[in-house]
């Protein structure tokens, strides 16, 4: 059995991407026949249990619930998890915040596998934060990924920006989806029936929450059903008319059933920042798993929605138009949707994450370029 320490910075007890990716990733890989002895470790600032059980080890650190303390105080416990742990492997999911991770690999002269969803630049930028955070945040993703002995990235788009800042071994494995949502059962709605539209997500800047009640004052003869939370939520809410409904926290086991009541999944991603992000998006296959017809803009990831005619792909300058049009058309989504996932959809499931991401463990060790056998298999 080969030993494998895998980090993560991210509370695993939120419904949110990040919680969602570690557990669903590394339970598959647990349950695959890959002789990798797991143990996970995490903090947790909500006190919540898991979204999902996790099928493999996890050590979890209690850290307090203040923005920045808590990362700062986990990466000290990861500091030394990494200086006395016998794991030949160390997986670190990047975050914002690494600095005596970054000593401790170094002491260790180890070189781990950083895996990517994002650039932490590019992400300081949509949020907003100063130049010094941005600084920040660069400069520690730079020296982690040089240090890398793999690099995995969430989509191609993230892996050449990984290759820019110096990355030696890069490889593409997309995001996968729950078994759980292929099973959702389509809505089957009366003609009198409104039509459902469902938002999930935790409100932030970049996937568009802020633009869907002026889209619902627009429509009022649609329902907005809003699942999640976040910090913008409350001003989202304040703004919304009476034809969107607000659920808030929904659990992850939970949220099939939510999407069993919906017709379309919507997400309006902001475009500038999608220009030089590519997107895997978590959300977008959990909609297409559950066979939605999706609206969402026209940003890189998601052209197999509009290729394949399951919905539809959009700008903002033509939002309520698209809209409109995207209704009238809404039955031929759903017939393509509910084809989609039974067929091409299916290589979107987890286990082939895992199979990609246990290939890449496996070539640990071994000197690769980025034109390797198994980046091309990715």
């Amino acid at each position: 059995m080969k030993n494998i320490l895998t980090i993560s910075n991210n509370d695993q007890g939120i419904s949110w991407g990040p919680a969602v990716h570690y557990l669903e990733l590394w339970n598959a890989v647990a349950k695959q026949k890959s002789r990798f002895d797991i143990e996970g470790f995490v903090p947790s600032w909500t006190k919540r249990p898991f979204i999902k059980k996790a099928d493999f080890k996890v050590t979890v650190i209690k850290v307090p619930n203040i923005s920045n303390l808590r990362q700062i105080i986990f990466d000290l416990r990861s500091c030394l998890k990494i200086l006395l742990s016998k794991s030949k492997i160390i997986y670190i999911r990047l975050s914002h915040f690494h600095v005596f991770s970054i000593i401790a690999l170094k002491l260790r002269a180890t070189q781990p596998i950083i895996e990517l969803n994002g650039i932490l630049e590019d992400d300081a930028i949509s949020a907003g934060k100063s130049s010094g955070f941005q600084w920040f945040v660069k400069t520690q993703e730079r020296l982690l990924i040089r240090q890398a002995s793999a690099v995995i990235a969430v989509s191609h788009n993230i892996a050449k920006k990984a290759r820019d800042l110096g990355a030696k071994n890069v490889f593409t494995i997309k995001n996968g989806v729950s078994e759980n949502f292929y099973a959702v059962q389509q809505r089957q709605r009366n003609p009198d029936d409104a039509l459902i539209v469902i938002y999930v997500g935790t409100f932030t800047p970049w996937d568009g929450a802020i633009y869907l009640p002026k889209l619902a004052r627009l429509f009022p003869d649609i329902k907005f059903l809003m699942i999640g939370d976040g910090t913008g939520r409350e001003q989202i809410e304040a703004e919304s008319p009476s034809n969107m409904e607000f659920v808030g926290y929904v659990e992850y086991a939970n949220l099939p059933k939510y999407l069993s009541k919906a017709d379309a999944g919507i997400v309006l991603y902001e475009e500038e920042r999608h220009k030089n992000v590519e997107l895997s998006s978590l959300k977008t296959l959990e909609y297409m798993a559950a066979g939605l017809a999706i609206f969402t803009t026209d940003v890189p990831g998601q052209e197999f929605i509009a290729q394949n005619g399951i919905g539809k792909t959009v700008h903002f300058n033509n939002l309520e138009d698209e809209f409109r049009d995207f209704l009238c058309n809404i039955d031929l989504y759903k017939k393509n949707a509910e084809e989609y996932r039974q067929t091409q959809g299916q290589k979107f499931g987890w286990n082939e994450t895992a199979r990609l991401t246990i290939e890449v463990m496996n070539s640990h060790n071994k000197e690769k370029n980025d034109d390797s056998e198994i980046f091309n298999k990715i």
